[in-house]
């Protein structure tokens, strides 16, 4: 029997019907709307391993506009600690946000967007990084977040594929 691979492909379009909706909804919220629907998200067991939702680093976060942008949201809403899951681009990305926190910092002080008093509050930016990857490529760790995933569903599909030659 002949495997059809297309089935085993992993794009965005591939998330349920709801999740895509409410992907398509967050790109386009405000500051207040993003906040908000944020905090009513629950989680969805898609049954796939791997990133089906397309939840990639957001492109304006690459652009220093885009960081100044995250810093003044942060400070706004009183957020001193992040946890960044993810591979070499979200690492990558959340430690340059990290170089860049002083200056940030400085920079919406410097236009009048916060004050002194919050440069000070929020001077300290503590930045957890995890590895996200299905690659398990990263040295000192047993296992990487998604490594589990990737396998279970190659064993799954190994199985499938036994099950049908056995027949």
């Amino acid at each position: 029997m002949k495997v059809d691979r297309s089935k085993l492909k992993k794009t965005p379009t591939e998330a349920p019907a709801d999740c895509r909706a409410l992907i398509d909804k967050l790109k386009v919220c405000n500051d207040e709307q993003l906040l908000l629907e944020l905090q009513q998200i629950k989680t969805w067991n898609i049954g796939k391993g791997g990133t089906v939702i397309g939840s990639a680093r957001c492109k304006e976060f690459r652009t220093h506009e885009g960081r100044l942008k995250a810093a003044y949201n942060l400070v706004q809403r009183g957020i001193t600690n992040l946890c960044v899951i993810g591979g070499d681009g979200s690492l990558t990305g959340a430690n340059l946000f990290r170089e860049e926190w002083s200056g940030l910092l400085d920079e919406l002080l410097q236009a009048g967007k916060i004050d002194n008093e919050a440069v000070l509050k929020y001077s300290h930016l503590n930045i957890v990084g995890m590895v996200g990857s299905i690659d398990n490529d990263f040295c000192g760790t047993d296992m990487t977040i998604g490594t589990d995933s990737a396998l279970h569903r190659i064993i799954e599909v190994v199985d499938a594929i036994m099950t049908t030659a056995q027949r």
